[in-house]
């Protein structure tokens, strides 16, 4: 096929997908978007193109009743797909999978066949970066990542391979960047497509790319065990200016000190309490730039008691002064 016939069945993926749910509608500023239907629920979809092989997919939801989906695709591609509210289930050619709130899934695909399951009386919210697998190669190779990095190898027999993990602060931030662009078009797209190579640059190096040879590590967990550490997470951040301690976290949520601990660094790759300590700074940095909060106000809120020491880290973090940010955000 040529390359315009390439991009156009990839792009048709989509279309495949969301016309079993109803028919598809463009907008002036060239969204695609699709409502769901009266008897199913209330809600749409909708697909912007950023460029040919790139596009963005947007889910807003809230159904009257499950609805299964079948999802078939022989177009190499490569995606990020974001579950910000709500929960779904879907089946990879035999493999189950449950996708959370607050989780994040890459995937690169070469063929696949999935069932995918919508849940009803769920308000359910999703994002979705799709890019061409030939474009994300050209950009690999572009940037002198081509020779050492082997996607194929990656992915192996199976057709696909996909890797889930709860997100971080820092991907939290850039997708709050990305939900909330007031740019006007065409700029709003340049915007996007760059918040878009930054996340896929992101959950490349971290999880595809730094783990392309090694071999996993043991899990401690049960799969009940996972959820009750996504609790463990929630419990954090719902107190995040009086913080529990590790041993009361453990107990509300019903997993033992050494577990909870162990499980969470396997999960979130990092400590309990270095990641609250980056999701304060991250909640902090909103708090400045659209709180109208002054750097005092900013620390007591986010649970620093001393300006001084949410001052050193907030600058070790992002480079910069909370009281210099301040200033910049009211010029």
């Amino acid at each position: 096929m040529s390359k315009a016939q390439v991009m156009a069945a990839f792009h048709h993926t989509y279309n495949q997908y969301v016309s079993q749910i109803g028919q598809v509608f463009s907008t002036e500023s060239g969204i695609e978007t699709v409502n769901m239907p009266a008897g199913l629920g209330e809600g749409l979809i909708a697909r912007m193109r950023l460029r040919d092989g790139m596009e963005m997919i947007t889910s807003s939801y809230r159904l009257a009743e499950d609805k299964v989906l079948v999802f078939r695709s022989a177009e190499p591609a490569i995606e990020l797909t974001f579950c910000l509210k709500g929960r779904y289930h879907f089946d990879m050619q035999g493999r189950e999978i449950i996708m959370m709130a607050q989780e994040c899934r890459i995937s690169i695909i070469q063929e696949m066949h999935a069932v995918v399951e919508l849940v009803r009386d769920i308000d359910t919210e999703f994002l979705e970066l799709r890019m061409e697998l030939s474009l994300m190669k050209q950009y690999l190779e572009s940037s002198g990542l081509g020779q050492g990095f082997d996607i194929q190898r990656w992915i192996g027999q199976q057709g696909y391979r996909m890797v889930q993990h709860p997100m971080d602060a820092h991907v939290e931030r850039l997708l709050h960047e990305i939900r909330y662009c007031d740019y006007p078009l065409p700029l709003r797209k340049m915007m996007l497509e760059g918040k878009m190579l930054e996340l896929f640059a992101y959950y490349l190096q971290r999880y595809v790319i730094e783990s392309s040879g090694k071999e996993p590590a043991a899990s401690v967990l049960r799969r009940d065990d996972r959820e009750r550490i996504l609790h463990a997470r929630d419990v954090l951040l719902a107190h995040m200016d009086q913080p529990p301690s590790t041993i009361e976290i453990a107990r509300i949520v019903g997993l033992n000190d050494y577990k909870l601990k162990a499980g969470f660094k396997e999960v979130f790759g990092t400590t309990l309490f270095g990641y609250l300590r980056d999701q304060r700074l991250e909640y902090a940095m909103q708090l400045l730039q659209h709180g109208g909060m002054n750097v005092g106000e900013a620390a007591c809120a986010v649970g620093y008691s001393n300006p001084s020491h949410f001052t050193v880290a907030f600058r070790k973090r992002y480079g910069v002064n909370p009281g210099e940010l301040v200033a910049r955000c009211s010029r």
